[in-house]
């Protein structure tokens, strides 16, 4: 929990929140894997050579989704510096801001699952 709390935007309650739904992290062999279980990767129908993307399922963890959207919300006041915070300005002069904000948070389930599986604390650059 001490580990997830070095990201600007998790406190002493999401992290707890993170810690209880995600560890054990080896159950999640890939950051696709997290990401899938949060609930953030888009539906996907492919038929042929043509791939159909949808809007994010509703039945998957939701708490989970929720720490993580929270998470990049809170961070943009907390770190306008780091490098999560210029790929949300990215995708929302792309998408509109709730599409940007809910790839942010893809972006950090990666980012989370790769600290777990190191050990390294966040680093803002």
């Amino acid at each position: 929990m001490t580990l997830l709390r070095t990201v600007p935007g998790i406190g002493s309650f999401r992290g707890l929140l993170l810690a209880t739904e995600i560890l054990q992290i080896a159950r999640f062999r890939t950051p696709a894997n997290l990401v899938s279980y949060a609930g953030l990767a888009p539906r996907a129908s492919r038929s042929g050579m043509t791939a159909r993307y949808g809007p994010i399922p509703a039945g998957a963890n939701r708490w989970l989704r929720n720490a993580f959207v929270q998470t990049v919300v809170i961070h943009r006041r907390r770190a306008p510096e780091s490098w999560l915070y210029r790929y949300y300005d990215e995708m929302k002069a792309r998408l509109n801001w709730r599409v940007a904000r809910i790839a942010t948070a893809r972006k950090l389930a990666r980012a989370v699952h790769a600290m777990l599986r190191t050990g390294e604390v966040w680093r803002h650059a």
